[in-house]
């Protein structure tokens, strides 16, 4: 996340050795929390917190290596509180595997898989 909150992504560069500028992911009212997922077509999958009026959500959005941003997709809505702590990603052959808690009553763990995500296209 940046200095503000706000959650970016920055791919490679080989021709430059190093990084491409950075691309704002979040829907501008960021919470920060990010995790991310890379993808096999060498896209990643960006989650964060998202604050909205009396609450807060989880979100994700693809983002290409050339910066085309996908829609921000609404994974959760969660409370904003530090119990709700963050939201783990991670990525295999048949998706990507998010990871978040709900405050409840009663507090679980809730993990779900997303297979399809919408293009960047």
């Amino acid at each position: 996340t940046g200095a503000d909150g706000s959650v970016r992504v920055s791919f490679g560069d080989s021709r430059v050795r190093g990084f491409g500028a950075p691309i704002r992911v979040d829907d501008g009212s960021p919470e920060g929390r990010g995790d991310l997922a890379f993808l096999p077509d060498g896209s990643l999958l960006v989650g964060w917190m998202e604050h909205e009026p009396a609450q807060s959500s989880w979100r994700v959005r693809r983002v290409a290596p050339g910066g085309e941003l996908g829609p921000s997709l609404l994974v959760a809505h969660v409370s904003s509180e530090r119990s709700s702590g963050f939201m783990r990603m991670t990525s295999d052959a048949d998706g990507v595997l998010l990871a978040y808690t709900e405050t409840g009553p009663p507090r679980r763990v809730v993990v779900q898989r997303v297979m399809a995500l919408a293009s960047t296209r």
